[in-house]
């Protein structure tokens, strides 16, 4: 007899992809074998940093200490582990591990996790592209600079008092073409210096390229803002921790462009494409546009038996062009 208790809905939508990526590059693994392990901890500091990630890239993102209600909603163990409930991923824990990353070296964390992208994704690291930003921070600390002093009282200008004057001025314009003539000629044109000289190692078509490519870190940038992502403002005990979670919206920018990068290459060498939001085909899709297109999938439990709902051909076809560690989280369980 069919009882409702007995039926479990969780949302998987597009984070079967994140969590693909994140396995595809060894993260948990490299967490775990940095920070080491807790006597009887039922949630590694691997498992939580993915957890993070997932929350990061939900397009629902919700503050540190909600983190268990979020996860209540998602299917956790299918995602994240055997094992772990959402109650395990509470504030506590987390500040914890981003107190042990901090601690270990966020700089050591991410050269190691960006050192295997590059060797399992075969990256080029021939040229490199930097860009620098800010984010809004809410706290009070112990170090903290003195608040701005407040105006409370005004002395009166003497200057204000007296009345002002104005003059009116009746001209003419007219066109100096032959400067106007030079500014054309010279407009659209700007200087690029390098400091490879040989040509045949860099060519001005390429050199053109790598210029243009700083557009994609500056978009990172602009991504990380979004108030979709991770929080559109931090609320955090300590400073170190603050940096921290920015290491962390480095990870999840990072396994954002990466599936970006895989899809929008496995599209073209393929000579396929996916449709828009408008319908048009395209073959170089944003992330974004990939993630909304997942919705509403869920993972169903019946008596011990699990299957995909709201699974659709067009998800199945998209899921082609991502690497096998994504399709895993979307396969049918019986």
């Amino acid at each position: 007899m069919f009882n409702i208790k007995d039926l479990e809905l969780k949302k998987i939508d597009h984070l079967g992809i994140v969590a693909g990526i994140v396995d595809s590059i060894g993260i948990v693994e490299i967490i775990n074998n940095l920070l080491g392990s807790e006597p009887e901890e039922k949630v590694s500091a691997g498992q939580v940093v993915k957890a993070m990630i997932l929350n990061g890239l939900s397009m629902m993102s919700q503050p540190l200490y909600m983190f268990p209600t979020f996860f209540e909603l998602i299917a956790c163990e299918h995602l994240i582990g055997v094992g772990v409930k959402p109650e395990y991923l509470n504030d506590d824990k987390l500040g914890r591990v981003l107190d042990k990353l901090f601690i270990k070296g966020l700089d050591t964390v991410f050269l190691a996790v960006s050192l295997n992208t590059v060797e399992i994704y075969q990256i080029s690291l021939s040229s490199s592209h930097l860009d620098s930003t800010s984010f809004h921070v809410d706290g009070e600390y112990e170090n903290s600079l003195p608040a701005n002093i407040e105006i409370t009282e005004k002395t009166p200008n003497i200057k204000e008092e007296n009345k002002s004057k104005y003059y009116q001025i009746s001209a003419t314009v007219d066109e100096n073409k032959d400067v106007i003539e030079q500014e054309m000629v010279s407009a659209g044109r700007f200087i690029i210096a390098r400091n490879v000289l040989c040509e045949k190692e860099l060519s001005n078509e390429k050199m053109l390229s790598e210029y243009k490519a700083q557009q994609s870190c500056e978009r990172g940038f602009s991504f990380l803002k979004n108030p979709l992502f991770l929080a559109d403002s931090i609320f955090l005990k300590s400073p170190e921790r603050i940096e921290a979670l920015a290491m962390i919206m480095g990870l999840c920018l990072l396994v954002y462009t990466l599936a970006q990068r895989e899809i929008r290459a496995a599209l073209k060498s393929l000579n396929y494409t996916v449709k828009n939001q408008l319908g048009k085909a395209i073959n170089n899709p944003t992330m974004r546009w990939i993630f909304q297109c997942f919705q509403s999938v869920h993972l169903v439990t019946f008596q011990e038996k699990r299957e995909f709902y709201n699974l659709t051909s067009e998800m199945k076809y998209i899921l082609l062009f991502l690497p096998e560690a994504c399709r895993n989280y979307y396969r049918y369980i019986s």
